[in-house]
């Protein structure tokens, strides 16, 4: 019985092993050799599966071609509405020009974070702004709305509030505003913002050139002598004042009408500028005291150069001043003496721009009561004491030996004739 037992095991011991030994083949066949023998023994089964497969793929091929074909048509949008090309004069080569690819994110709304709590708005965009270059960013980009963005870049300097950055100019270096239609509509114009004189050594290597350009649109021709400058704001480095050019019609003056300012540029201290434009005047305030203002005689000529900030291609290596420029606005047309006042109000410490106005320079007693405008009069020496001298050395209009005219020389007129001084008018408070 033993045995027996003993055969049947040996039996069934061997059968185990013959069998593994057919299953060991099996193992050892590639993914394709079995599905071709699963294809030899049912080819009914793969084509179904095969059928199958090609579906689901021409299904998530069609999801994919309608996503991209999505997104192509919100970039074709993006491009053709949005952001196009910020370069207009196609003559112009090598230049760097904004791309869209700069962009991590394109959204025409705000953008919303922590349900709500901290909103993203776009900038906003007063009635005709041409441009807003506030210099915060690592790019002179324009916050108008109009894509008049700069070509090229500048360093980063100190804001006139602390918050941001200016742009900073030296060796020469400036921007370029190409230009666009928009700027053909400027007629009439505003151009405002800050600037800062940052100290320079006087020798006779730095003072290559006199005049150099802050603000000039259009472009010169020193060799040939043509010059277009509509509008040009200079910076006369040896008397410390401005000068503005615009290029008319009179063919007596080929660098176009100028006048100079009255104020003259302290070191080290933010000026608020503003030249405006309107009708036949061209008004230049300072820190929103209009300093000087030009009738123009001839008849305004527009060209369709670029925007220059800092200086100009034909200047640049003759200009190396070191300044700072931030809030630029350029408008299409003349802004009203209020909103320069408001805008200018930092740069007075609390004193608004309209308690004082300029009468005259370097005039007699006579002279100077005459020139008061209505709700005007020559200061008195209290109101001097508050405001007048704070003022008037904020816009350098005195010197430590200027004499000023105030309210109690205009009854003893005979005691100062032949004497010539400066008249402040301030504001009658009734």
């Amino acid at each position: 019985m033993n045995k027996i037992k003993m055969t049947n095991s040996i039996f069934f011991a061997l059968c185990l092993i013959f069998f593994l030994s057919l299953m060991n083949p099996i193992n050892s066949v590639s993914i394709s050799d079995m599905e071709s023998s699963i294809k030899s023994l049912n080819p009914n089964l793969m084509l179904k599966q095969s059928l199958s497969f090609n579906n689901s793929k021409k299904t998530q091929i069609k999801n994919e071609l309608e996503k991209l074909n999505e997104k192509n048509i919100i970039n074709n949008r993006t491009n053709n509405n949005n952001y196009k090309n910020i370069n207009t004069n196609n003559n112009k080569k090598n230049e760097k020009q904004f791309e869209i690819s700069q962009c991590e994110l394109i959204t025409e709304g705000p953008i919303c974070l922590s349900n709500g709590d901290r909103v993203f708005l776009p900038a906003a965009q007063p009635k005709n702004l041409i441009g807003h270059w506030s210099f915060d960013d690592s790019k002179p980009l324009d916050d108008s709305g109009n894509n008049n963005h700069a070509v090229n870049s500048v360093k980063a300097g100190p804001a006139i509030g602390g918050t941001g950055h200016s742009a900073y100019f030296s060796n020469g270096d400036y921007l370029e505003v190409p230009h666009n239609k928009q700027f053909e509509s400027a007629v009439d114009f505003s151009i405002s913002f800050w600037f800062y004189l940052l100290t320079e050594k006087k020798d006779e290597n730095n003072f290559l050139e006199v005049l150099c350009p802050l603000v000039q649109k259009g472009s010169d021709d020193l060799l040939n002598k043509s010059y277009r400058r509509y509008p040009a704001i200079f910076f006369d480095r040896k008397n410390e004042i401005f000068k503005i050019y615009a290029k008319t019609n009179l063919e007596n003056v080929s660098e176009g009408e100028v006048f100079a300012s009255n104020a003259r540029v302290n070191n080290k201290k933010w000026l608020h500028i503003a030249l405006i434009k309107k009708s036949s005047k061209v008004l230049f305030y300072v820190n929103g005291i209009l300093d000087a203002q030009m009738e123009l005689k001839g008849k305004p000529i527009l060209n369709n150069g670029s925007l220059f900030i800092g200086n100009t291609p034909a200047l640049k290596d003759k200009c190396k001043l070191n300044f700072l420029i931030d809030e630029m606005r350029f408008y299409n047309h003349a802004i009203e003496e209020d909103y320069v006042q408001a805008e200018a109000s930092p740069a007075l410490g609390g004193i608004e721009p309209n308690f004082v106005k300029l009468g005259c320079f370097d005039c007699g007693i006579k002279e100077a009561i005459n020139s008061c405008e209505e709700g005007y009069k020559l200061c008195s020496s209290i109101e001097m004491h508050t405001a007048g001298y704070q003022i008037s050395r904020a816009m350098g209009w005195i010197k430590s030996d200027t004499h000023i005219w105030t309210n109690a020389a205009v009854q003893h007129e005979k005691d100062f004739e032949g004497k010539k001084g400066l008249a402040l008018c301030c504001v009658e408070i009734k």
